[in-house]
């Protein structure tokens, strides 16, 4: 699991670790879940959704913590995309390429297209 624009407190993440969650800070890691506040395009966003990893909201953390044990059903946790970034992004629909049984294979999303992306810190 990677976060993207979301914190955890060191409690969270100590209860999520002992649910089985791995934790990274790399997006060269394997990794199957963004856990993201608000939508926010951003690398960590992007290289999930090519890695096939579900983008979910900080909702899903909190209850699995509460539930004490991880939630499987996702897709009420979707990360929510406004209309206004929809449109910004023409027409980016995260839930249809969530849902897409071709977004799910690492690497599909985005075969043929390039991208340069700037240097992190």
């Amino acid at each position: 699991m990677i976060l993207s624009n979301c914190e955890l407190t060191p409690k969270q993440k100590d209860i999520m670790e002992k649910l089985g969650v791995t934790f990274t800070r790399d997006i060269n890691d394997n990794f199957g879940v963004v856990i993201m506040e608000e939508f926010k395009r951003r690398v960590k966003l992007l290289v999930g959704l090519n890695k096939g990893a579900v983008i979910l909201s900080k909702n899903w953390v909190l209850d699995c913590i509460d539930d004490k044990e991880l939630i499987s059903n996702f897709e009420e946790y979707f990360i929510e995309v406004s209309e206004e970034d929809s449109k910004k992004f023409d027409g980016f629909n995260l839930d249809e390429i969530q849902l897409s049984t071709d977004s799910r294979k690492p690497n599909s999303l985005f075969s043929g297209y390039s991208f340069i992306l700037p240097e992190l810190p």
